[in-house]
């Protein structure tokens, strides 16, 4: 039986594209999904995560040389098959190079690993092959999937596209690794405007209205 399609398609030309354009109709494009209105919540509001994701869409990056095709959840805009931390984990978001050369690299890169780089198992062994694929995945989901949850990490990229030593900052890493305690924030604050975080205090985020400048799409917290 063959795979369901995708809800969409958006494509990238990595070499000569505008990145903030383009992450803002793959951004526009994910909205039209999250039909989760509730009073007070300034950024729109993700569909329930599901274990088995039943919505998905296709981000096709293209170099001169090779296309590669990301399949990424609607539910948590995370690579389908990987769980959150199988990539980005804890470690310095603010150390990976990003930018317009680093995204044709990776692409370029695991274009010539196949679609199916390694089994969740294989990314978790104590020596792991695939070390330069892995290491070339966490750049486009910085660019690509964080760009679209985060506001700054959008802003950041799309700044220094061009530039051969772009990066994210330090604080901009610790937000994208508190996405979900940030996401549950803002659903509480919707009830409970007083509620307070000391956690997310200490990554710049205090109120909802901090919230709203750095998210852009929220993660639907119910638990």
């Amino acid at each position: 039986m063959a795979a369901p399609a995708p809800e969409f398609t958006d494509s990238f030309v990595v070499q000569t594209n505008n990145y903030g354009y383009f992450i803002r109709i793959v951004r526009q494009n994910v909205i039209r999904y999250c039909s989760d209105r509730r009073p007070n919540v300034l950024p729109p509001v993700l569909p329930a995560e599901q274990k088995v994701p039943r919505l998905w869409f296709h981000v096709v990056l293209h170099t001169a040389t090779n296309s590669l095709t990301l399949a990424v959840r609607i539910d948590n805009l995370y690579l389908v098959g990987f769980k959150p931390r199988d990539l980005i984990g804890q470690k310095g978001l603010e150390t990976v190079l990003l930018g317009r050369a680093q995204m044709a690299a990776a692409v370029d890169v695991l274009a010539r690993h196949g679609p199916t780089m390694a089994s969740e198992e294989q990314l978790q062994g104590p020596v792991d092959p695939y070390e330069l694929p892995k290491s070339m995945l966490v750049k486009l989901v910085i660019m690509v999937c964080e760009g679209l949850r985060f506001h700054t990490v959008y802003s950041t990229v799309d700044r220094d596209f061009n530039s051969s030593a772009a990066k994210i900052t330090e604080l901009d890493g610790k937000q994208v690794n508190k996405w979900d305690r940030i996401s549950k924030a803002i659903l509480t604050w919707a009830v409970d405007p007083k509620a307070v975080y000391p956690e997310l205090e200490r990554v710049g985020v205090k109120d909802k209205n901090d919230a709203a400048r750095i998210v852009a799409l929220v993660k639907n917290e119910t638990n």
